[in-house]
């Protein structure tokens, strides 16, 4: 992957935060101090609520046809999918790769029309690669 972006939810429609947005987008910015190729994002800072097709859909308009899209999503948020705004577009929009999480034990949606890759650990959310030539 040539670019792996951090990106805090502004207001997610799963989960009840603790931090805000600031905060969050801070904590990102230090974890990832010195790491070339990683960076926070403010994709989300402007979306309330944060959908991840709003998201990826705003993120594509920066990339060249020929890039590829990677949403990297912990298994349990992946298990689901189904109940996420227009989840059929994400799936058709972004290659997953699916990371496992300590302790979680989770089951994938059964009518899955995609292919999940499984990696350890990590707490990462989108990446692309981009196509040969562009830049």
């Amino acid at each position: 992957m040539d670019k792996v972006l951090f990106v805090p939810a502004s207001r997610p429609p799963h989960k009840r935060l603790h931090a805000s947005y600031e905060d969050r987008y801070r904590m990102i910015e230090l974890a990832l101090d010195n790491e070339p190729g990683l960076a926070a994002s403010r994709l989300e800072a402007d979306l309330v609520p944060s959908y991840s097709i709003d998201t990826i859909e705003k993120l594509k308009q920066q990339l060249s046809s020929g890039d590829r899209l990677f949403f990297l999503i912990g298994a349990d948020a992946f298990a689901e999918i189904q109940t996420w705004k227009r989840w059929r577009d994400v799936v058709n929009a972004v290659e997953f790769i699916v990371v496992s999480r300590p302790d979680i034990d989770t089951t994938y949606p059964r009518a899955r029309a995609f292919t999940a890759r499984h990696f350890g650990p990590a707490r990462v959310v989108l990446g692309y690669s981009r196509a040969a030539g562009s830049r």
